[in-house]
């Protein structure tokens, strides 16, 4: 059991894990819940959602007021993520995010134990008793990118920090672990069958616990090499650059002079341009006087 975070801890706790945050575009974020129909917490741990759309900038901006007309008012969680990895802030406190679950699995995170799979009967509120977050994603045909997984990591790893939660597994939970309805969300990659964990959900569960025991590196906001850091190329590096810039070249060369242009008819088509106009001024030079007259003529052959 847990009182939740305040919006200026969660802030402070996104720093700390390099989370890139955009309070911005709905401004009144922190202040934005459904804490009227019933207090958010205490809370339990965090659960991980996908849209089930590949839409952006409008999908925040739907998660933001929800869907009134379905009986569904926003914020439906606390943040939504893009595929650039930018955690854009729609609300604070109590969101229709999780919906009816399967009490045993709340009984469990609360007991500190792995959940139940598959969930039973949806008997239980989840909007009171999680942090809940949607990542922009319509599922195992369009699963997350590297920055949104990389942001899945660090932000559930700063809310394990805060609450001190050590039991990743029993702490963090995909949305399909909450509920029967939600089969296959979120899909961190193609799966042939979402209902067994080939969701790499195993995989995203051993990242948060390297990142909360200091071996992985917070990925989304990566330290600048500093010239002590800095290392000598070898030759398989020198080889690699060479390829690429070969590559580049051959590019150009079929952009420049057709396709199957390569890089060494560039450069010889470049070495004949040099020639002819090497020659030009030449010619010019030999018909010019120093101030830019032309030279007298010769005089007639006697």
């Amino acid at each position: 059991m847990a009182v939740p975070m305040s919006s200026k801890q969660f802030v402070a706790q996104a720093k700390k894990w390099g989370l890139r945050l955009d309070t911005t575009r709905h401004p009144d974020w922190a202040t934005h819940n459904r804490n009227n129909v019933k207090a958010f917490g205490p809370v339990y741990g965090v659960v991980i959602h996908h849209t089930g759309s590949s839409a952006q900038t409008g999908m925040i901006d739907y998660c933001y007021r929800g869907d009134p007309a379905r009986g569904l008012p926003g914020p439906l969680a606390l943040g939504v993520i893009t595929d650039d990895g930018i955690v854009h802030m729609i609300g604070w406190g109590r969101a229709n995010t999780q919906g009816q679950g399967d009490g045993r699995v709340l009984t469990a995170m609360k007991a500190g134990r792995m959940p139940p799979f598959p969930p039973g009967p949806d008997t239980t509120d989840g909007n009171s008793c999680f942090y809940g977050w949607e990542f922009c994603a319509s599922g195992a045909s369009d699963p997350f990118t590297p920055a949104q997984f990389n942001t899945a990591v660090n932000l559930a790893s700063a809310i394990l920090d805060f609450h001190a939660w050590s039991n990743v597994p029993a702490s963090v939970i995909g949305h399909y672990q909450w509920t029967g309805r939600k089969a296959g969300d979120p899909a961190f990659k193609p799966t042939a069958d979402t209902r067994k964990e080939s969701l790499n959900w195993p995989v995203f569960i051993e990242a948060v616990k390297k990142r909360l025991g200091g071996s992985l590196p917070p990925a989304s906001t990566p330290k600048p090499p500093t010239p002590e850091e800095d290392m000598p190329l070898n030759a398989a590096d020198i080889v690699a650059i060479r390829a690429a810039v070969q590559a580049e070249l051959e590019e150009y060369g079929a952009r420049l002079w057709g396709k199957g242009g390569t890089a060494g008819a560039y450069v010889a088509r470049s070495d004949v341009r040099e020639a002819d106009i090497l020659q030009t001024v030449d010619r010019i030079e030999e018909d010019t006087n120093d101030d830019g007259t032309p030279p007298a003529p010769a005089p007639p052959k006697a």
